[in-house]
């Protein structure tokens, strides 16, 4: 099991390139806050669906302004 994250835990908000279905946001959303990778698509799913005009540019506004994490490098290691 992964460790959770705490709110005091100083680890930036990170693209997840290793478990990405789409652009990696969700999943990178799910790593910073401790929460489960199919709980946060569920949730965006949700929304995408309820309100569309602000969940797309949200999502594409965060793909393009956050950072993808190294994970590859550490699990080639």
């Amino acid at each position: 099991m992964g460790r959770r994250r705490r709110y005091y835990d100083s680890s930036p908000l990170r693209l997840d390139t290793l478990n990405k279905k789409i652009g990696g946001v969700c999943s990178g959303v799910a790593n910073y806050f401790g929460w489960s990778h199919c709980t946060v698509r569920i949730l965006a799913i949700i929304g995408l669906f309820i309100m569309p005009h602000i969940v797309l540019p949200a999502y594409g506004l965060a793909y393009l302004v956050l950072d993808e994490d190294n994970a590859e490098e550490y699990y080639e290691a």
